[in-house]
């Protein structure tokens, strides 16, 4: 879902955690993901602090 943001391939497959953790695989890209925060965003996404992270990690395998 766009509140649960995955990066950029259908093929991603994860789970949202409580207050914004967020873990998933994405086996077009080859790489594991984890944030796990120690204190909770408060919202129905995962919040600017695990999007970001996840931003970067893509950056990083794919370039700017």
């Amino acid at each position: 879902p766009p509140q649960r943001p995955m990066g950029p391939n259908a093929s991603s497959f994860g789970h949202s955690g409580a207050g914004g953790a967020q873990s998933f695989a994405d086996p077009v890209a080859e790489i594991g993901y984890c944030y796990g925060c120690n204190r909770m965003h408060d919202g129905r996404d995962i919040g600017i602090r695990a999007s970001s992270l996840i931003d970067a990690t893509f950056q990083s395998v794919y370039g700017a």
